[in-house]
């Protein structure tokens, strides 16, 4: 038996062609399966003669044996015919001769770096900062598309609308909601009285028929009749859709402007993030200079230093940092160092340059952005709803809830046919068999549904002050770019000097974690112990000359959150907040650190002075749902594939551990960092600004990044728990 499985396997097909293309393959396999199908169709006629034969009288068998001879014959016919058909409509159709495809040309993969085997090799990962903010998030042609755009929408908002309605002294509408004033107006002209009425005869007892008519027009049977409600509604109504047709184009073109500038964000969130998580995990982190110095240096050792390019070219910006990422020079004894690195001798940073407020402020601006837009969107989007309901609403301006009514007037001689002398009848006797003297009749009710009308007008206007609000809110963050892209290029410069291998005196750059963990001195002589988690100093490792006599102590700051006892937890949500259902349910307040208990706390009374109907400040998250569920462990990560929501991997060599499991130091304290405020709702997304200027108040080292919907703001990189996002 396993040799003949063996023989079938190897049965070879009749005529099956050894060297073939598909359309000789595809038209085998056709040819093959039409035989087949016959051989089939044959065999059932076949067995189905066999039973008809020995069916003996059997009528049930009698009649399976016709049915599947019937069968057989329709099978074979469709078979037939389909080949027949296709044939005579074009013999190609049967041919399976497909045209060769063209020579597609490969795309050429991006050269990796080169390295020479023999040499022992470094690998630098770059990371662009200016360049990503200047050339990518706050590029000038993206600020000019966004500025059209935005001046072409307005315009058109404002765009003056000429109805030609020679009974209104002005004419002329400069708003979508104006021009549906006037739909309103004619539409409450539309009345039950302007229908007729139909009643039967009087002599057959005058009952209402119906009615016929338009109840916008006056005159009947004529049309539309020129002047009347039903040309004005007619007339604004094709307005209206011209007016959502051009709205809807806005709105395309703000949504890819968005997902552009959305695209720049997240390239510079990303490269920032790659540079925490080189400070945190004690990677060789240098600027531009730096790098090159150390280039030339290992190159006379022979020793390779390689860059992996990034998004941008660094174009000799100095605020492009290189973090190490690997190569062979690590399976010796090298020790990389961060910029500066403590000794024997008290190392003075007399300059802290402001890198982390301002890049914090380009970087938050061009998150308001984004927000802005995704808002003016939105509203765009309501505006043609409303707009659309409102064509919706007039149509139902109609006869379907009109009555008619008619009446009788009895006649008195109804039957007196023969009316005695003097008789009051007798002048009237044929009219003594009509019930009625006459039915006069008419029609009412309510035509249109005029509340609800009245009501999507003020929606509509509403609409449109907050669509022009946003327009106006978008357009005041462009004007302050300028200034802060002159200040990041004067901060360019400046750690260009500070860098620069022509200054006598051994100055480099350092960050503020570098300068907190060295025990480095401010220019006043006192130990830093609080920057913002983003500056940079400019230090000297040469003996420096302390202004004061105690240095050894760090002054005592207080940042505003720290002056704020933690809220109370109200339902697993600090008071005051509204919280999503997914944070109160597992009561993550619990789970959040001091410092953003805290943080929480400073801005609650600052977001309070906005007086709307419910609190601003709207919890999605704080920590892993995922913690709760046992997909995601604080200091293991995820337990299976996308068990952890946020940021729990290595990249590079550098673990990456989100804010809201603690961050890299402080995950083993089982306390979240971050939190992420929705912005989902027509309230909450009002007040992008507002939030963030809260958080910024009360911790101005506070970070802030855009994950749409949410705000992302972390404490973890004052607290000193290294976070990657």
């Amino acid at each position: 038996m396993f040799g003949f499985a063996i023989f079938l396997l190897e049965t070879v097909y009749p005529n099956a062609p050894v060297s073939f293309t598909l359309p000789t393959y595809v038209k085998y396999v056709f040819t093959f399966f039409i035989g087949i199908s016959g051989l089939i169709a044959f065999g059932v006629l076949i067995w189905a003669g066999i039973i008809y034969l020995t069916s003996a009288g059997n009528v049930d068998k009698m009649k399976e044996a016709r049915e599947k001879i019937f069968s057989a014959f329709l099978g074979i016919s469709i078979l037939l015919g389909s080949y027949i058909l296709l044939s005579t409509i074009n013999p190609q159709l049967v041919v399976f001769s497909f045209p060769p495809l063209p020579n597609i040309p490969a795309i050429e993969p991006t050269p990796s770096p080169t390295i020479e085997i023999n040499k022992s090799s470094l690998i630098s990962k770059e990371l662009p900062l200016e360049q990503s903010m200047v050339n990518g998030v706050w590029k000038d042609e993206q600020i000019l598309k966004t500025q059209d755009i935005m001046v072409r929408l307005e315009d058109f908002l404002n765009q003056p609308t000429k109805v030609n309605d020679s009974s209104l002294k002005n004419d002329v509408f400069t708003s979508i909601s104006s021009l549906n004033k006037y739909l309103q107006k004619a539409s409450a002209e539309c009345r039950c009285e302007n229908l007729t009425t139909y009643a039967a005869k009087p002599e057959e007892g005058g009952a209402t028929i119906g009615h016929l008519g338009d109840v916008c027009q006056t005159k009947q049977g004529v049309g539309v009749q020129p002047g009347s409600p039903r040309e004005k509604i007619n007339k604004v109504l094709e307005l209206n859709k011209q007016k959502s047709s051009k709205l809807l184009d806005f709105k395309k073109e703000v949504d890819n402007q968005r997902a552009s500038v959305e695209k720049e964000i997240r390239k510079y969130q990303t490269l920032e993030n790659e540079v925490s998580a080189c400070e945190s995990q004690k990677g060789e982190l240098v600027v531009l200079n730096s790098f090159l110095a150390n280039k030339q240096t290992l190159g006379e050792s022979g020793i390779q230093s390689i860059a992996i390019p990034s998004f941008f070219p660094p174009k000799q910006s100095n605020l492009t940092f290189y973090c190490s990422a690997g190569g062979t020079i690590f399976d010796s004894n090298y020790n990389p160092s961060s910029p500066l690195e403590g000794g024997e001798e008290k190392t003075g940073c007399p300059v802290e340059l402001n890198t982390g407020g301002i890049l914090d402020n380009l970087r938050e601006l061009a998150i308001l952005e984004n927000f802005k837009l995704a808002n003016i969107s939105a509203l765009a989007d309501d505006l043609i709803k409303e707009v659309e309901n409102m064509g919706e609403l007039v149509s139902r301006c109609d006869d379907s809830q009109c009555q008619d009514s008619s009446a009788c007037f009895p006649n008195p001689c109804y039957l007196h046919c023969e009316p005695l002398p003097l008789d009051p009848c007798i002048s009237i006797i044929f009219a003594c068999r009509s019930p009625c003297f006459q039915t006069p009749g008419g029609t009412h009710g309510t035509v249109c549904p005029r509340e609800d009308i009245e009501k999507k007008i003020a929606e509509m206007e509403k609409t449109e002050k907050d669509l022009r609000k946003e327009i106006e809110n978008l357009n005041d963050i462009f004007p302050k770019i300028p200034n802060l892209k002159t200040a990041l290029n004067n901060l360019d410069v400046s750690i260009g000097l500070c860098s620069s291998s022509d200054l006598t005196s051994a100055w480099e750059i350092s960050t503020c974690q570098s300068a907190i963990d060295n025990g480095d001195y401010d220019k006043n002589g006192q130990l830093i112990s609080l920057c913002h988690p983003r500056n940079l100093f400019c230090c000297t490792s040469s003996p420096y000359k302390l202004p004061l006599a105690n240095t050894d102590t760090a002054p005592f700051y207080i940042l505003p959150q720290y002056k704020y006892a933690p809220l109370p937890n109200v339902n697993g949500c600090p008071k005051g907040w509204l919280c999503d259902a997914m944070v109160s349910a597992y009561n993550e307040y619990k789970d959040a650190s001091d410092p953003l208990k805290q943080l929480f706390a400073c801005m609650r009374p600052i977001l309070d002075t906005i007086k709307e109907s419910a609190p601003i400040g709207l919890i999605g998250s704080i920590t892993d749902p995922g913690i709760y569920q046992k997909t995601c462990g604080w200091e293991t990560g995820a337990a299976k594939t996308g068990g952890c929501q946020y940021a729990y991997q290595v990249e590079y060599g550098k673990e990456k551990v989100s804010a809201h499991y603690g961050g890299l130091s402080c995950r083993y304290d089982h306390q979240s960092y971050a939190v992420d405020i929705s912005l989902q709702g027509e309230l909450q997304k009002k007040y992008a600004k507002e939030i963030m200027d809260a958080a910024k108040t009360c911790s101005p080292g506070a970070y802030i990044l855009n994950e749409y919907p949410y705000l992302h703001i972390d404490v973890a990189q004052l607290n000193q728990c290294s976070a990657s996002e």
